[in-house]
């Protein structure tokens, strides 16, 4: 999943990718991760787009395009959203 980032594969693809149904995936994910496969990747596009910010000189935009998000406006809300604390 983290190579795919920019154009992740679907549920369907991963599951047949990993020879299970979409179910079974799904349950895997909970069993082995505590999460689903959309939470999965979506943790892996926040990490990766903090390792950019702060390994490279990319403009926010191309830091956003590189993780799979459509701009950099959706990564900021993104992550603004996912690091509030309350």
């Amino acid at each position: 999943m983290a190579a795919t980032l920019e154009a992740p594969p679907s549920r369907a693809e991963l599951a047949r990718g990993a020879n299970l149904s979409e179910r079974s995936l799904n349950r895997r994910f909970q069993r082995d991760l505590g999460q689903s496969p959309a939470r999965y990747r979506q943790s892996l596009r926040h990490a990766r787009a903090r390792d950019l910010a702060r390994h490279t000189d990319l403009g926010l935009d191309e830091n956003a395009l590189r993780c799979g998000f459509s701009s950099g406006s959706a990564l900021s809300r993104v992550l603004l959203v996912s690091t509030r604390v309350v």
